[in-house]
């Protein structure tokens, strides 16, 4: 085909890019569904509060859904929803991973049994695939939780509880991406390991430390200055700390070698230091504050030592190799 416009036309019908060989096929272990691993957040808890809920919710009715929830006895170390879930305004990921906990039991009375197996067996498949650890036999509970859903998900479509999220009609098919993800979820485990290692809880904390709480003391306006105002005055507290351990290091150096000169022992064990002992304790501080907690990786000796080895016995988990502005 030399028409190329023909040729993307046609490629759209069946949602493919038009791309018919990625310069990366023949890279090792360059496939996406390799190295992209599922993430607890988005895939767990946000898929649960965008489909399993509408589902209970239509089920059971909006006011009988928050009044069940109201009902529950305050549990300590749980979320306690007084008011409902119906009406929670800018919900995060603990909100949701908390009304995730209760579902099960909030929806045990409903007549159509499918339904709640259905949900029941959602909810253990992404229980256990957040555990620390996760042997063959686990696996096997994995697939079959998943495989549970499979098979009773009929009920839901057969009871009207789908519904598409913009128009609100509703919906008699599976084409929703984060349940198609599931399938890849099992694979990607003895590949790259657990899956709870790869929480983004980590960096959203580091994105409310670094610029959600900092910008609460701005103004609002102009913020190219102000960051960097903010950013000139964590690095001069930096180096204030650093002189500071700096300057009471060598006077306590000061101060032994002080009294090894006023003593007439010629011998005092670990305080008659040399006159390097100084310079190296600060050298010590000075290694701790300024340079990388990992030493520097060669890249591509990494990937000539992956390259050499037999199919299936890489080295889990994956790393991400970084150059310039590219990351693999």
């Amino acid at each position: 085909m030399n028409d190329v416009e023909q040729y993307l036309a046609a490629c759209e019908d069946f949602q493919l890019s038009g791309v018919l060989h990625p310069f990366w096929h023949d890279w090792l272990y360059a496939d996406p569904s390799q190295f992209l691993t599922p993430e607890a957040l988005h895939h767990w808890h946000r898929q649960f509060w965008d489909h399993d809920m509408p589902w209970c919710k239509h089920a059971l009715g909006a006011g009988e859904l928050d009044f069940q929830f109201s009902m529950l006895p305050p549990i300590t170390g749980l979320c306690c929803f007084n008011q409902g879930v119906m009406k929670l305004k800018q919900v995060g990921g603990c909100t949701q991973r908390d009304a995730q906990q209760y579902i099960v039991v909030i929806i045990t009375g409903f007549p159509n049994v499918d339904v709640v197996i259905a949900i029941r067996a959602l909810m253990e498949f992404q229980y256990l695939v957040q555990a620390p650890a996760i042997t063959s036999q686990m696996g096997s509970r994995i697939l079959a939780a998943l495989k549970t859903f499979h098979d009773h998900k009929h009920a839901i479509i057969g009871a009207g509880l789908c519904h598409g999220q913009t128009t609100g009609a509703t919906l008699d098919h599976w084409d929703i991406p984060k349940l198609e993800f599931m399938q890849s979820v099992a694979p990607s485990i003895p590949q790259t390991g657990i899956v709870i290692q790869w929480s983004a809880d980590t960096t959203k904390h580091t994105h409310i430390e670094v610029i959600k709480d900092p910008v609460t003391t701005t103004n609002n306006q102009n913020y190219d200055s102000q960051i960097c105002c903010t950013l000139d005055c964590d690095k001069k507290c930096h180096l204030f700390n650093t002189t500071i351990s700096l300057s009471k290091q060598t006077d306590i150096h000061d101060t032994q070698t002080g009294d090894d000169s006023e003593t007439d022992a010629p011998n005092h064990g670990d305080w008659n230091l040399p006159d390097s002992a100084g310079d190296n304790v600060i050298g010590n501080i000075l290694q701790d504050l300024w340079s990388s907690d990992c030493p520097p990786t060669c890249f591509f000796d990494s990937t000539e030592k992956l390259s050499s080895v037999s199919p299936g016995s890489m080295p889990i988990p994956l790393c991400m190799l970084v150059v310039g502005c590219t990351a693999l």
